[in-house]
């Protein structure tokens, strides 16, 4: 899955900041070998405890300073990275990025000059994170403690690629043979305060890696500390955003299911999909029956019901299909019935459809705009691919293309007020659709088939 952070956070999970190092190949300057012969004395600082803890554990700090040569610029970078059981972040000067728990799942988070601010929850447990091996992970776990000897001070072999893969990866780098072919020594220190990793590659630079406070008990980032000490949590949806989509709560709404265009200057009306919390009904034009059927497509009109069950019949939800009496009118007849559930009966909770998208962990992703590029006017926007993409699926079947982003535009007010959905995709087009019609829809013929299946004994 994808995480895009709209306003609070980076995307930690591919990190840019992959692509800025490996072009940071700085400096003429360097700086010497944290040591020049290998140790042989028994150290006192527990070198390979120390990275037997790191391998296995989530909380430590690491200074990474970057210093390589690309021949052309001397540049610099120093970064630090936070590891914690219920958090990560990445700073970099004056700019903190990172995700911490929250009940089941996580939420962005910066602290820049010292503000901070939260993002909105994903649902999304922390653990899964650690163990997401394309996501954000402690590298380190890839180390190899039984290869250092028994000093406080270890010059491992260029060939031992356990221990120089994790931490080159450690520093943002894809091990490359180019990369390695470059590196003149490798080592690692134990001190008091925790490892010095150190990658000399002689005239191209080095890059040293300063890991502190390893497995210590109770480590946390201050910053985000305070803040929840305070009180603090996670991004909270816009109140004009959840009064808006509100009007879902009664599941009783009725959305156009599109068009398609026949030639160059006619289109067809696909029909309306209508929402109740005792039966969905998909509504086909005729004009759309007719076409499709020359298309070699049969078409009808169908839905769910809610049944209470009875002697004659299970308590359960069931899909019917709509036939037409002798008069021409829609009908339900019994046995055109199939049970597809009978774990519940309760329709919001087998068919969520646009409910789905108004919990707080989706609606707290959503921004306020002044305009957007398609109706011009105001809304809200998320720039969750991931929540887009799930939108897509559960609406639009078959679709071919990706969203970019998510839009939910309010329209009209009153009884006349409307919900736009609308999903901008990487091909410049867009998929939208509107739900309308707030408590008004009741569709008899139905209602009369399922008061006739109540009775029923």
């Amino acid at each position: 899955m994808s995480l895009t952070f709209h306003k609070v956070a980076r995307n930690l999970y591919t990190l840019a900041l992959l692509s800025l190092l490996a072009s940071c190949q700085t400096g003429s300057e360097t700086t010497p070998s944290l040591f020049s012969s290998q140790t042989e004395a028994i150290g006192k600082y527990a070198l390979q405890e120390k990275m037997e803890t790191l391998k296995k554990t989530h909380r430590f700090e690491m200074k990474l300073e970057y210093a390589l040569n690309d021949g052309t610029k001397n540049y610099r970078r120093r970064y630090t990275f936070t590891y914690t059981d219920n958090a990560y972040a990445m700073t970099h000067g004056e700019e903190t990025y990172g995700y911490a728990s929250y009940d089941g799942g996580i939420y962005t988070f910066s602290i820049v000059n010292g503000a901070f601010e939260a993002g909105p929850v994903y649902n999304l447990n922390i653990k899964d994170i650690w163990d997401n091996r394309s996501g954000i992970r402690n590298y380190y776990d890839g180390l190899n403690p039984s290869a250092v000897g028994n000093g406080d001070s270890f010059l491992f072999s260029l060939n031992d690629t356990y221990n120089l893969n994790a931490c080159l990866q450690m520093s943002l780098l894809t091990p490359t043979t180019g990369l390695t072919s470059i590196l003149h020594e490798f080592s690692v220190k134990a001190n008091e305060e925790g490892l010095v990793f150190y990658l000399d590659f002689g005239a191209n630079g080095y890059i040293q890696e300063t890991v502190t406070h390893i497995g210590e008990e109770d480590y946390v980032i201050p910053a985000l500390n305070q803040y929840e000490k305070n009180g603090g949590l996670p991004r909270q949806a816009e109140p004009e955003l959840v009064a808006l989509m509100a009007h879902l709560n009664t599941y009783n709404y009725e959305s156009p299911m599109g068009s398609i265009v026949i030639g160059e200057d006619h289109t067809i009306l696909v029909g309306t999909r209508y929402f109740t919390d005792q039966y969905v009904y998909e509504d086909y034009t005729d004009e759309y029956i007719a076409y499709m059927a020359e298309k070699g497509e049969a078409i009808q009109r169908r839905g769910y019901l809610s049944l209470p069950g009875g002697a004659a019949i299970k308590s359960g939800i069931y899909q019917f299909v709509v036939s037409e009496d002798e008069s021409g009118s829609p009908k339900i007849m019994s046995k055109d019935l199939t049970l597809v559930t009978n774990q519940t009966s309760d329709m919001k909770q087998a068919f969520p459809y646009f409910n789905r998208f108004t919990y707080m962990q989706y609606l707290s992703s959503f921004y306020p705009v002044a305009s957007n590029p398609y109706t011009k006017g105001t809304g809200y926007v998320s720039s969750r691919s991931d929540l887009a993409l799930e939108f897509q699926k559960k609406i639009f079947s078959d679709t071919k293309t990706t969203p970019t982003s998510f839009y939910l535009l309010p329209e009209g007010e009153g009884d006349d007020l409307s919900i736009r959905f609308l999903l901008p995709q990487n091909d410049d087009t867009a998929y939208s659709l509107a739900v309308t019609h707030f408590g008004k829809v009741k569709i008899p013929f139905i209602e009369e088939f399922q008061a006739s299946m109540s009775e029923t004994k």
